[in-house]
């Protein structure tokens, strides 16, 4: 989730110059948004779902070497004779889609809220040449 804030927020200012320049070009605030969403989209939808498919392949490979017993029973577990209780590592498939949808949703709000700044400010400013050093 970090890693891919900080995409959008590198990539900030040229996203900003770029929509004021097409809002010179007669670009509306909503065509705008739908071009920063499907832009984003692809970026954030790999990493929900890379995430729940690392997440489902994790519980498999770590569950037969995590033994659970001492979490379960306390520290004198250890001294107990290895059978079977039915503890055991199980992919909750709510706990691997929430934090996806979450990151979808964050990018979603994040690029929103950078719409709606953009919109605020005067393209004139956006579009001044030799202001800032690129």
């Amino acid at each position: 989730m970090l890693a891919l804030l900080l995409s959008l927020l590198q990539a900030a200012p040229q996203r900003t110059a770029l929509l004021a320049r097409l809002r010179t070009m007669g670009m509306g605030r909503a065509q705008s948004q739908r071009l920063l969403l499907l832009e984003m989209l692809p970026q954030v939808l790999l990493a929900a779902i890379g995430g729940v498919l690392v997440g489902l392949a994790v519980i498999p490979l770590l569950g037969p070497g995590v033994d659970l017993r001492a979490l379960a029973f306390g520290a004198g577990a250890r001294d107990l004779a290895p059978f079977d209780i039915g503890i055991g590592l199980r992919a909750d498939p709510w706990s691997l889609a929430l934090p996806s949808i979450a990151l979808v949703a964050l990018a979603c709000a994040v690029l929103l809220t950078q719409s709606w700044l953009t919109t605020r400010r005067r393209e004139s400013t956006e579009l001044r040449a030799g202001d800032r050093a690129t």
